[in-house]
């Protein structure tokens, strides 16, 4: 196989490769990165569908448009998932996550830092394996009690968002180790 070709249907095989698509693409072990630092905004999300087994993903969304394609829940084998924000560009990621977000049912880690969120993604409470969040420096200002639902969360790092009260649900969270 050549640097230029990438088969998405199996990533257990796969060295670091560079995709000369439209956006630099490391694949590795089912490890999927995909930076846009050196990019003009506004950048459309990634073409990523073919890589239906990819269980780690890492978008550094400093310049992507204000939301994630509702494609992004037919990754069924994601485990990781990194759509974070640059803290030198703040406020320019992602403001919206689409409802079926929540129907990843794999996902145990979810790091949403930096994006540009005022309420807090509901969809996010239907993630029913997820054991770490982090959604620092969102702009977030309330949380719904609905996290309750998160039964499974170790982690939880909400700090320098915009809050000035916390649901007593969250407290109800048995597994919270770092909040």
């Amino acid at each position: 196989m050549s640097d230029d070709e990438v088969d998405g249907d199996n990533l257990d095989d796969f060295e670091v490769i560079a995709c000369p698509k439209e956006v630099p693409v490391a694949c590795s072990d089912g490890y999927l990165v995909i930076s846009y630092h050196d990019f003009v905004p506004p950048v459309e999300f990634p073409d990523i569908w073919r890589y239906t087994n990819v269980n780690e993903l890492k978008i550094f969304t400093n310049f992507l448009s204000e939301t994630v394609p509702d494609r992004l829940s037919t990754l069924s084998s994601l485990k990781k998932l990194v759509l974070s924000c640059s803290a030198s560009q703040q406020g320019k990621g992602i403001s919206y996550l689409p409802y079926n977000f929540g129907n990843l049912p794999n996902l145990t880690s979810l790091d949403l830092c930096g994006n540009q969120f005022r309420d807090f993604p509901s969809c996010i409470c239907n993630l029913k394996k997820l054991k770490k969040l982090y959604l620092n420096g969102c702009g977030v200002t309330s949380i719904p009690s609905s996290i309750a639902s998160l039964e499974n969360l170790e982690e939880l790092d909400l700090s320098s968002n915009a809050l000035t009260i916390l649901p007593e649900e969250l407290f109800s969270l048995a597994n919270i180790e770092i909040l």
